[in-house]
């Protein structure tokens, strides 16, 4: 390209630009941060005009020796938005991602977890306690009736739990979509979560309205051996693979949201899921919900015969 150095815009420069115009949540600014460092790390490009669909391909190919497809694919993605947020404010003209090809993700197995499974780490955590025991009992239960991110687990405050009302707000900057709503809480949850108030009043030695802006989830008030002032998504992750290595069970944060909605789906219209699990599209919610045989075979029987 004949544009000077001087003339050219970096990828970080193009970032601000797109932060200030579209206002993304902080957890969304930080990956895009992450992935433009590594774009320039592994392709010595800073400047976004010297971005083409060889240096892309090169990126993709090298991306694959190290990590999966569907991980190479949300990084290509990201330096994407920000080409065309680029053109969009004519900053530049062409567009390299025009007729590029991302890479090819196999089909993965559904991921979801069943409910003897459930039962099954619940029962395992009474014999072969990771203290505190009762703390992640009410993760998992949490996880299991609610469906939420990991994020937004870990990003809920005493403020957002509505006892009198029932309900959970979910607010936009925990949001995967930076949407705002609220969930109802189970009856089964309601006691767990009253319970984990009182023991975290206890050690924050707060009344009730000094307690409201305090994180709900904070696994460093009750086990020292977490270190911090706030429990973080990494120690969410780490305690599920603990748990996952003992147990012999596969069990993560987001098996709980494909597991809730599936149950929800023989229960409910489906607009209904997608509205409980914040998704923009309900294409996005279907791929979270798994075939039921049972129900397909009632729903066989139930035809009018001929």
């Amino acid at each position: 390209m004949s544009t000077s150095t001087q003339n050219k815009t970096t990828l970080k420069n193009i970032l601000e630009l797109y932060i200030l115009d579209r206002t993304p949540s902080k957890a969304t600014i930080e990956s895009f941060r992450r992935f433009i460092r590594i774009f320039e790390n592994d392709t010595q490009i800073i400047h976004i005009e010297d971005i083409d669909k060889h240096q892309l391909n090169l990126w993709k190919h090298k991306l694959l020796q190290r990590v999966r497809h569907i991980s190479c694919n949300t990084y290509l993605r990201h330096i994407k938005t920000l080409v065309l947020f680029a053109i969009d404010e004519e900053i530049i003209e062409e567009n390299p991602f025009f007729k590029f090809r991302m890479a090819k993700v196999p089909d993965k197995p559904f991921k979801s977890i069943e409910h003897s499974d459930v039962h099954e780490v619940l029962d395992f955590l009474k014999t072969n306690p990771l203290p505190p025991t009762w703390f992640w009992e009410t993760v998992i239960l949490a996880l299991y009736y609610t469906g939420v991110r990991r994020r937004q687990l870990i990003g809920l405050t005493w403020n957002d739990i509505k006892f009198d009302k029932l309900t959970i707000k979910l607010r936009s900057e925990n949001s995967k979509t930076g949407k705002e709503w609220d969930i109802p809480i189970h009856e089964n949850l309601l006691p767990l979560l009253k319970l984990l108030r009182k023991k975290s009043q206890k050690v924050h030695g707060c009344k009730n309205k000094d307690i409201n802006n305090k994180q709900v989830f904070n696994i460093t008030l009750f086990n020292e051996r977490y270190k911090g002032m706030t429990m973080t998504e990494e120690q969410l992750s780490g305690f599920f693979r603990n748990l996952s290595d003992k147990s012999k069970v596969s069990i993560s944060s987001h098996r709980f949201r494909h597991r809730l909605a599936s149950d929800l789906s023989n229960n409910t219209h489906i607009k209904n899921v997608q509205e409980l699990l914040g998704h923009k599209d309900v294409k996005t919610t279907l791929e979270y919900v798994s075939s039921d045989f049972a129900q397909m075979k009632l729903a066989i029987s139930s035809i009018t015969p001929i």
